[in-house]
């Protein structure tokens, strides 16, 4: 996506203001935007076969990595947008997003293509699409946080490719921030950043290595220490941090306090007192990286005065349990500063690791 915003503020720089317009502008146009559009498809398309190869030789599957082709249906309709205007500044809502979609389909098309022939050669291959819960979707008017059913009817979990197709599973409309993944013999691969077009599989050795659940449990006293909460704790406004101290209390004990939001200077508290350290907790309904690095990012400085460690509720989150945790821990080991301890909690499943510095 970066090259295409390079792409965009390059047009906007040498097209926009009132330097070309009519028939300048045309021919400047028709002459210039095709071809930095090839360029970009063919830049993203290499970039993404390559990472395609490094997903078929960590998932053992033995195929040649498939390029997706350049859609000169889409390029053409770009072209014909630009050139709707007598100039760059009067294009309805500009260019830039209408290429960051080129870009990102490109992406999307490499995984399609290679989804397909790994069915075509008789490995078994499903589709999820995820919803994303927290980005913009424009086919909703643009309203921040507005469900988009258009998305929602492509949605769906573990989809046979045959019926993935039939269902548009792979269409995205300008501003879309679902999540595509997709499983080929039992082995899933996640794109967490459409930014970096980067891929990543569970890393369950890392979840091995960090896992302490059994020192939590040999020193746990369920339901036994003390469950408090701070005076004049809003209680009707936080059911997310209470219900999550409840599962906390009844499964380790220990005293664990709810404090309140803000402390007597106005300085905003963690969730909660643990055993005479800070713990924050993270609710979490996405599968980006990104959101979660930033909300995780938050809770560590929360609890900087006195680290206990953070409590990461993916309950509603799409994320399998060795998703989160893998992903977890990787942010933890790039942005802690301290040793810290996390609970991981999907459901029924949970974990504490602990990543040492």
């Amino acid at each position: 996506l970066e090259l295409a915003r390079t792409l965009g503020a390059a047009m906007q720089k040498n097209l926009g203001g009132a330097m070309l317009t009519g028939q300048a502008y045309w021919e400047v146009v028709a002459e210039a935007l095709p071809s930095g559009l090839y360029r970009s498809y063919d830049e993203v398309a290499d970039y993404a076969q390559v990472v395609q190869k490094g997903i078929n030789e960590r998932m053992g599957v033995g195929l040649n990595a498939v390029k997706a082709e350049y859609n000169t249906k889409e390029a053409e309709a770009i072209v014909r947008k630009a050139t709707s205007a007598d100039s760059y500044d009067k294009i309805p809502g500009g260019l830039t997003q209408d290429m960051q979609h080129m870009a990102q389909n490109v992406a999307t098309d490499t995984m399609k293509a290679n989804a397909k022939l790994a069915q075509d050669v008789g490995m078994e291959a499903t589709v999820t699409r995820v919803y994303d819960h927290v980005g913009v979707h424009t086919q909703n008017g643009g309203k921040y946080r507005k469900e988009c059913k258009w998305c929602l009817e492509r949605c769906g979990t573990d989809v046979p490719y045959p019926d993935a197709i039939a269902n548009d599973m792979f269409r995205r409309h300008p501003g879309c921030g679902c999540e595509i993944r997709y499983t080929v013999n039992g082995r899933t691969q996640v794109q967490t950043d459409w930014k970096s077009n980067k891929w990543e599989e569970p890393d369950t050795k890392a979840m091995q290595e960090h896992g302490v659940l059994l020192e939590y449990r040999r020193r746990a006293t369920p339901k036994d220490g003390g469950f408090l909460v701070d005076p004049d704790y809003r209680v009707d406004l936080h059911d997310e941090e209470l219900e999550f101290a409840d599962w906390v209390y009844n499964t380790f004990g220990g005293k664990l306090r709810c404090l309140n939001e803000k402390d007597d200077d106005g300085v905003l508290n963690p969730d909660y007192l643990w055993n005479g350290k800070l713990w924050d907790l993270k609710t979490q309904y996405t599968v980006k990286k990104d959101t979660i690095d930033k909300k995780m990012r938050h809770g560590l400085k929360q609890i900087a005065p006195n680290p206990g460690g953070l409590m990461m509720d993916f309950t509603s989150s799409p994320l399998s349990f060795e998703e989160a945790s893998s992903m977890v821990i990787d942010i933890l080991e790039h942005k802690a500063h301290t040793t810290t301890d996390v609970i991981v909690k999907k459901g029924n499943q949970f974990g504490v690791f602990r990543v040492k510095k």
